[in-house]
């Protein structure tokens, strides 16, 4: 993959939360001309998880707190809808309305500490303002 879009990012101590936002009307949702959100997202995250993979072996984060080996680093599908969202329900991704958003985060139990929370969202926003200044010169 060349080229990865992410609506939203958010990281934190209950993991990591991709975020797409969609304010479809329901004539959007019918629409097959229209990329499948599902799709981008899953793509979204393998990319991710990949980037993290290799990150954190490069780097040595050690996500250990048990002598049984590395914890996976833990990264949530949601796709949001502004408006109405659908009612089918997709394998590895969590639809919800905007109002849903907030209880949805709150419900996890904290996979990191706050020293990892802070290490991941460093990394990533350095690659980005990385990628950021690449991209210009490229231009």
């Amino acid at each position: 993959m060349k080229s990865i879009q992410i609506d939203h990012l958010l990281i934190s101590q209950m993991g990591i939360f991709i975020i797409e936002t969609k304010n479809w009307s329901n004539h959007s949702l019918d629409n097959l001309d229209l990329r499948s959100p599902v799709q981008q997202i899953l793509r979204t995250n393998y990319a991710l998880f990949k980037l993290l993979d290799i990150t954190s072996r490069k780097h040595n984060w050690n996500f250990v707190r048990q002598h049984w080996g590395n914890r996976k680093i833990p990264i949530k599908n949601i796709i949001v809808f502004i408006n109405n969202p659908p009612r089918e329900q997709f394998q590895f991704i969590k639809i919800l309305g905007l109002n849903e958003l907030i209880s949805y985060i709150k419900y996890f139990n904290s996979s990191f500490t706050k020293n990892e929370t802070e290490s991941i969202a460093d990394h990533l926003q350095n690659l980005s303002q990385h990628n950021k200044v690449i991209s210009k010169l490229t231009m």
